[in-house]
């Protein structure tokens, strides 16, 4: 990890430096902890998800385990499917809870398309809600929110509340506001609370945006000032994981065809921040023959949500079609991870399957859950 990054948001505020030149900080204090890191002997292209998956057979031939049952949730389903691929035999069954599929050649290639289906899909769920439907325009609502910012940032003055001497001030953007409509839509509360929020927002007009964006944003580079080491991810690991398996090499690797202005943003904001990473840590890719989804006679339970954007259930069934004695199942009003999400009916189908993966599974609970 490079926990010295955690805090260099702060430090390039301290030192009053602009957005472009706090970028540029940035990067810096990053190359420098990668430089550290390989001056003393660590090897970046041993981070990749082929060393990862036999890692996790090292681990079950440490356990004394002859098979054992894989549970992998969101990048643990895409390494699930690595060890599919190379340890078939050591392998019982596993689960894959938020999956997509190893034919995705980057990490950022869907990211627009799945931004687009996730406004379209609420809208439908949306129409089909007379409530919602009467009251509340999605595409519209997103349109009008992004409009606020038609003649550029907005400047915002947050206080630190235990510290009213402290101010930070700066700019909520329109890259703010389509991270925030994507952040919604990561909880199920959030994402049934993005059309009365943008109707709020896109109301107020840019007054209200920024007695909303400004806090968010002025909080978090707050909060970056006493970053712990221990950010909760080694985020250099992720980035030799993803550069090594789905490497973003431009942002024309961005599929756009068909996304509106919300979507296209998401899309190349994302890519623009792998572009960046990709080309510091400067890894091995791994070769072809990994991108091709795999094909194994094992029982594989898949788990997914019809509300989740960031693995949306049609990028699962993708894995799934390929997989001959596979199982998926997507439950109603649920966002990415389902046993992260607390998804009892989940937790309840995942150990029938467990104690027996070849037994009809009982789903019952699917069509009961409120």
């Amino acid at each position: 990890d490079c926990p010295e990054a955690n805090t260099a948001a702060w430090a390039a505020h301290e030192r009053e430096l602009s957005d472009e030149e706090a970028e540029a900080f940035e990067i810096e204090v990053f190359q420098g902890c990668i430089d550290s890191l390989r001056s003393q002997g660590v090897n970046l292209d041993a981070y990749n998800s082929v060393d990862n998956a036999a890692d996790v057979d090292a681990v079950r031939q440490a356990l004394g385990y002859a098979r054992i049952v894989y549970y992998g949730a969101s990048y643990g389903s895409q390494l699930g499917q690595h060890v599919i691929r190379d340890f078939p035999s050591s392998l019982e069954a596993v689960i894959l809870d938020g999956a997509n599929s190893l034919s995705r050649k980057c990490w950022v290639e869907d990211r627009a398309l799945d931004a687009q289906w996730g406004i379209d899909n609420l809208a439908k769920l949306c129409e089909a809600d007379e409530a919602c439907r009467e009251n509340y325009d999605i595409p519209g609502l997103v349109t009008a929110s992004l409009d606020v910012f038609e003649n550029g940032p907005l400047p915002y003055s947050f206080t630190d509340p235990s510290d009213p001497g402290l101010k930070i001030e700066g700019v909520v953007t329109a890259e703010d506001m389509v991270a925030l409509i994507h952040e919604m839509q990561g909880s199920v509360i959030g994402a049934f609370s993005v059309p009365a929020t943008l109707q709020i927002l896109s109301q107020g007009g840019a007054d209200t945006v920024v007695e909303v964006l400004g806090p968010e944003k002025g909080g978090k580079l707050l909060a970056s000032r006493n970053a712990s080491a221990d950010s909760g991810m080694a985020f250099l690991m992720h980035a030799a994981m993803v550069c090594s398996d789905d490497p973003v090499h431009s942002s024309d690797d961005v599929v756009t065809a068909g996304t509106g202005p919300y979507a296209t943003r998401y899309g190349l904001s994302a890519a623009r921040e792998y572009v960046t990473l990709c080309d510091l840590v400067d890894v091995e890719e791994l070769p072809d023959s990994t991108d091709v989804n795999v094909s194994v006679d094992i029982p594989v339970l898949l788990l997914s949500g019809n509300l989740d954007v960031a693995t949306p259930a049609f990028r699962s069934q993708i894995v799934a079609d390929a997989l001959p004695n596979a199982t998926h199942l997507v439950f109603p009003g649920r966002t990415h991870v389902q046993l992260a999400g607390v998804n009892l009916c989940a937790f309840d189908i995942l150990a029938q399957f467990t104690r027996n993966p070849e037994a009809p599974l009982d789903t019952g609970c699917m069509q009961n859950t409120p």
